[in-house]
């Protein structure tokens, strides 16, 4: 069988070496996963092993780095970044053998996905974010956070599931990537400027999902009022529900203000929930996850915004896919 010529636009390197023109006549596939937060973006790489080159010589080892660039068709250029292969897959049939390299984010190391017990006091979301970076070597990026959790632990949690689980209770996000952790309110993401734009001209196909969660019509949170010594309660109401249930937050905060964030987030995330799916006609270097897009014209009560929250990138034998899940804002 003949070796599948790939029209490179992906830009590849292992180790730090270019082997775009190395693995070109070998490539089937890459493909590309962007998450939005709490899981380390990943990269596939799939080669025809003609030869046996990826079985010998040229045969690629767990902790060995790669990087990728691709090239969309709207001439703009996704930077990938950096990984490290945490899985090698060798198998075949009668057609062939295939080599399959998957790689995850390099800042994601076995550190990071080992488990600990330890507690936090008297620290901000950021004060935590900084400790956690700290033992990892990721910079901590940007300047929100600075409400204070007072105490909590991390039972058997890894660093990233703790510090997801924390700042999702505040209503905060954040990625790691290049060895960098950007920390930021989820509002600032959703209020952010509309990059793209699309009608059913230009989507290759689509679903949405009205999911109807628990509708409340109060959320109240406890925290300590310094002055009187004693715990409090701050309740967030939803004026757009007729619901009467209230959600009752378990959690004790450590001042008003971080009460009032926690309402308002639990009573935010009992609400009703549009999702998607899209797969675009056309690729896009601005499709990532943790932008906004907008839907207008022939979608009827799902024309809106809505935030990009995963997208994946396939590239095989010239052919440029890109799909994504979103929630509306």
């Amino acid at each position: 069988m003949e070796a599948v010529i790939y029209k490179p636009n992906v830009f590849l390197t292992y180790n730090g070496h270019d082997v775009t023109e190395d693995f070109s006549p070998y490539l089937l596939d890459v493909t590309y996963t962007d998450f939005e937060k709490d899981q380390s973006d990943e990269l596939d790489i799939r080669l025809k092993d003609n030869d046996g080159k990826f079985r010998d010589t040229w045969s690629p080892r767990k902790g060995d780095k790669l990087a990728c660039t691709l090239f969309p068709q709207n001439g703009g250029t996704l930077e990938c970044g950096a990984f490290t292969i945490d899985e090698v897959e060798y198998s075949g049939d009668e057609s062939g053998d295939i080599c399959t390299m998957r790689a995850l984010a390099a800042t994601i190391n076995k550190s990071v996905r080992t488990r600990f017990t330890r507690g936090y006091s008297g620290k901000t979301l950021v004060d935590i974010a900084r400790e956690i970076g700290a033992r990892h070597g990721f910079e901590v990026i940007g300047n929100a956070g600075f409400v204070y959790v007072d105490t909590i632990t991390q039972a058997g949690e890894t660093d990233l599931s703790f510090l997801n689980r924390v700042a999702s209770m505040y209503g905060y996000t954040f990625k790691i990537t290049d060895n960098k952790l950007t920390f930021m309110p989820v509002e600032n993401l959703e209020n952010s400027d509309i990059l793209l734009t699309f009608n059913k001209s230009n989507i290759k196909s689509y679903s949405f999902t009205d999911t109807s969660t628990k509708m409340y019509g109060a959320c109240t949170a406890s925290y300590y009022d310094p002055k009187t010594k004693k715990l409090k309660n701050y309740t967030a109401r939803n004026t757009n529900s007729l619901s009467k249930d209230t959600l009752k937050l378990s959690n004790k905060y450590i001042s008003l203000d971080a009460a009032k964030r926690a309402a308002n987030i639990g009573l935010k995330n009992g609400s009703t929930e549009v999702t998607g799916a899209i797969t675009l006609k056309e690729s896009n270097s601005n499709f990532i996850a943790g932008v906004n897009v907008e839907f207008v014209d022939d979608f009827g009560v799902y024309n809106g915004r809505y935030h990009i929250t995963q997208t994946t990138h396939i590239v095989s034998c010239g052919v440029y896919e890109v799909s994504g899940e979103i929630k509306k804002c």
